[in-house]
């Protein structure tokens, strides 16, 4: 079978918007309604409402009356550039809201097949691809671009807020083990402090690492905790080098330094 040649400026159907589609951007709705009211009370026409579906209605039903002012050109512009804008609005507020509702009919258990026809189409697959276009409101790909409204392109989407996801799910375990061991590890080289060499820089270290952990929940002061046990260790070296002295004098001790120096050895503390 002949492969397909590419057409020049195709792309793949799940490959990023290069540019954004422009749109209206954003709206002043606010103020603009505020201007057309304006134009329509120059020309008598006073109870605009205050809701935009209904205020353009009502400045479609006086448009007549504008026909000739100083102000219709500019006030027709802002009307259609106010019908696109709810035109933009209501497009994305339906997919996101028909997106919600197919998944809440997929969670009570409907079939593809039983959704085909309240979407307007005629199979299964098509309600699938249907269901995926209109998702495509809500993501992004990773630099942060709006998709391409192709299941391609949201499957792509999908799938890397998966491998986010997971990668959250497993900083976070490391977070926590990471953690767990600093605590550890601190709590056994304070419980053994007074068999350590008697320096005044490590007793001053010791002093701010058991005031740390003494309420240490959060990451930062798990990291704090690490550099403050990091300080006692590095002092505990340096007594060693200086004096010949061994940093703890039991066997427990010895220990517990000796763990405290595998976690945060002196090279990584800083010398």
């Amino acid at each position: 079978m002949a492969r397909r040649r590419k057409k020049q400026g195709e792309v793949a159907a799940a490959a990023p918007l290069r540019r954004v589609p422009p749109g209206v951007g954003k709206v002043d709705v606010a103020k603009q309604l505020g201007d057309l009211a304006d134009a329509l009370a120059a020309v008598g026409a006073r109870a605009m409402p205050d809701d935009l579906l209904g205020a353009l209605q009502y400045a479609e039903r006086h448009q007549a009356e504008l026909a000739g002012t100083p102000t219709a050109v500019e006030t027709a512009l802002l009307q259609v550039r106010l019908w696109e804008h709810l035109r933009e609005e209501t497009a994305t507020l339906i997919d996101r809201r028909q997106a919600r509702a197919v998944d809440a009919a997929r969670a009570a258990g409907a079939e593809w097949a039983d959704l085909a026809e309240p979407l307007g189409v005629r199979a299964a697959s098509s309600a699938i691809t249907k269901a995926k276009r209109m998702r495509a409101v809500d993501l992004t790909d990773p630099a942060g671009r709006p998709l391409r409204r192709t299941p391609e392109a949201v499957d792509v989407a999908l799938a890397h807020q998966e491998q986010q996801a997971v990668a959250a799910l497993h900083r976070e375990a490391a977070e926590q083990r990471r953690h767990a061991l600093v605590t550890r590890i601190a709590t056994q080289l304070l419980e053994h402090r007074t068999e350590l060499a008697d320096d005044e820089e490590v007793t001053d270290w010791l002093d701010e690492t058991a005031t740390v952990l003494a309420d240490c929940r959060t990451p930062t002061q798990v990291v704090a905790l690490a550099t403050y046990l990091g300080a006692a260790v590095r002092h505990l070296h340096r007594h060693e080098q200086r004096t010949g002295q061994p940093p703890a004098t039991t066997e427990q001790a010895v220990a517990a330094y000796a763990a405290a120096y595998a976690l945060v050895p002196p090279q990584s503390a800083g010398n």
